[in-house]
């Protein structure tokens, strides 16, 4: 949170309309929640939380970050198609290394989605997944971490921004 509000005072109010602010902030928080939920994971699969938090209550909590950082990062992408210094196509969001634009970094984006994306489903299935299936599933969430990390410090214009920088620093060591 504190990331988000440095970054924010960073930029004009008129700024923050722009596309490319909008997407970038965007991206920003869904990372930070992506990893928030994927720590959340960690915690609730070593055992660590229990005795500090009531199971259900951090099941609840694990659920909820995964669910608001996969929904801001579809606004992350969504708003793309509105930017006005990059042409972004649906297929060149939605179809991994297909953008004009840094097709990798995109490309690595979307598949950090898409392995954000399985877990999250699978949680709605988990009766009809084998615990295997399901720990596989899951176990993507680390690669997608990975790859969102590697999407924003890459990609992301504002790593010269200490805040954002940080924010990069520390997620990506913890």
């Amino acid at each position: 949170v504190v990331c988000i509000v440095l970054l924010l005072n960073h930029f004009s109010p008129e700024a923050l309309l722009n596309t490319w602010y909008l997407t970038r902030s965007l991206g920003l928080v869904a990372y930070l929640f992506l990893w928030l939920s994927v720590c959340i994971g960690l915690l609730q699969s070593t055992g660590l939380v229990r005795g500090v938090a009531a199971a259900g209550a951090a099941i609840d909590i694990h659920e909820f970050t995964s669910l608001l950082g996969l929904s801001l990062a579809t606004f992350h992408g969504v708003i793309l198609l509105w930017d006005q210094y990059v042409s972004f196509t649906w297929s060149s969001l939605l179809i991994p290394f297909s953008s004009s634009f840094h097709p990798f970094l995109v490309g690595l984006g979307t598949l950090a989605f898409y392995l954000a994306l399985a877990p999250a489903i699978s949680s709605y299935v988990q009766a009809r997944l084998s615990p295997k299936a399901w720990r596989i599933l899951h176990l993507g969430s680390l690669v997608a971490f990975t790859f969102a990390l590697v999407h924003g410090v890459l990609l992301g214009t504002d790593i010269s921004n200490p805040a954002v920088g940080y924010c990069y620093r520390f997620t990506g060591i913890s």
